[in-house]
């Protein structure tokens, strides 16, 4: 089972479905998505929700968008961009100062009506479906936000009847809704002149960026590697938690101690609660299946329990990024609870203590648990009994896993707290 984000760089001349279809033959997995479509003929960014993480697209829809567009100066067609009918063409040029000017005026938010040829629904209908049957609707304006846009390049470029026309390539930050063609458009209105959308490029969307994306070639490419580093976490939640993480292979005392702790400050900080356990490659350890796992958590109050793969690209992550990009940015930790022992990054970059400092640097809270010794388990008598040599021995995963050798399960249950069942 595959689960998470994949960055695909989209080419022209192919749907934004044909790429979600070919992708699946490729994963060889039923349920994929994505954070936004892209035109046929527009390229770039495509970010696929594969698995579970299709739960998580309205979490990431609402982004905002970059793209880079060519806006094409002295040509008008039925659908804003240069692939439709043209309606109206002619040689003007426009002085470069004149067009930095009035791209400014839209700056901010403004009140855009979305084209005809677009999959908006009207009535239960895309309105592309009334415009290739050449039924006209009326639109209402809707209100779209330019965060920035400027100027990368200008030149001209033989388009239509082998006549050069005026180019402009012009970078756009833009919020959801927004339609690149249609502010070519109004830019060109604005300056009084016919003007339409030529290429159009996503490069960045939901918070990622091309530069990290792949294509369905080099996509197989890994595949046939082994590789699945290219699919990232998907753990986007919606609302501030404090959360805790590790591997809870035998969820001893010591982790239900973080788990009830986790749900205590949720509590008295009124947010949600969520665990995140951290496991290579979907695989579940031998003590307890994944099922039980999520039971056990739950049972004490827990609001999300999310999984975080050590596959190649997670082994490899840095403690700072694994607190800025998961813990920060995907699950909106407000406050964070370790253990003693917790360590993150490759090659455990960050002790306990590090993970503290940092997020401290970060403005988000962070409480280090202390360990839980046998004796703090067992009282004098018990400790004889089982002739405990260590009583500061920490109870931990590995101690459950010395003890089950040797079938003391009186001495185990003493140590999970709770009941297990006896082979």
């Amino acid at each position: 089972m595959l689960d998470g984000i994949v960055l695909l760089k989209k080419p022209k001349h192919i749907t934004s479905f044909g790429c979600i279809k070919k992708l699946r033959q490729v994963l060889n997995v039923k349920k994929i998505g994505h954070t936004g479509t892209l035109d046929i003929d527009a390229q770039g960014l495509l970010v696929c929700l594969v698995g579970s993480a299709c739960k998580r697209q309205n979490f990431l829809m609402n982004s905002e968008k970059e793209y880079i567009a060519e806006l094409v100066i002295g040509i008008a067609t039925n659908t804003e961009d240069i692939t439709g009918e043209i309606l109206d063409s002619d040689n003007t040029y426009i002085d470069k100062f004149k067009f930095e000017n009035v791209i400014k005026d839209f700056l901010g938010t403004y009140m855009q009506t979305p084209p005809m040829f677009s999959s908006k629904k009207i009535n239960g209908r895309k309105l592309l479906e009334y415009a290739k049957k050449g039924i006209f609707i009326e639109r209402k304006p809707t209100n779209v936000e330019i965060k920035s846009i400027e100027i990368l390049d200008e030149y001209e470029r033989e388009i239509v009847d082998n006549k050069k026309y005026q180019c402009f390539k012009i970078k756009v930050l833009c919020g959801k809704g927004t339609y690149i063609r249609t502010l070519c458009k109004d830019i060109g209105e604005k300056l009084g002149v016919n003007s339409v959308m030529g290429e159009l490029i996503r490069t960045r969307t939901s918070g990622f960026s091309i530069d990290d994306a792949f294509t369905i070639v080099e996509i197989k490419e890994k595949i046939c590697k082994n590789d699945f580093s290219f699919i990232k976490n998907c753990l986007f939640l919606d609302k501030p938690q404090v959360v805790t993480f590790g591997k809870f292979e035998t969820l001893h005392l010591g982790h239900i101690k973080l788990i009830k702790r986790v749900v205590e400050i949720a509590k008295l900080e009124n947010i949600n609660s969520t665990v995140i356990i951290v496991q290579y490659n979907s695989q579940n350890n031998n003590f307890l299946s994944r099922e039980q796992q999520l039971s056990i958590i739950k049972s004490y109050g827990i609001n999300n329990v999310l999984s975080f793969d050590l596959n190649i690209e997670n082994k490899n992550m840095s403690a700072k990024t694994f607190i800025d990009e998961i813990l920060i940015r995907q699950v909106k930790a407000k406050k964070i609870i370790v253990g003693f022992d917790a360590t993150i990054g490759k090659n455990c970059e960050f002790n306990a203590e590090d993970i503290k400092n940092y997020c401290f640097k970060k403005n988000i809270g962070c409480e280090v648990l202390n360990k839980i010794k046998l004796s703090d388990v067992l009282n004098e008598k018990e400790l004889r009994d089982y002739k405990i040599e260590d009583m500061d021995e920490t109870v931990s995963s590995t101690l459950v896993y010395k003890i089950l050798k040797n079938k003391n399960y009186d001495l185990i249950e003493k140590i999970l707290g709770r009941k297990v069942i006896r082979n």
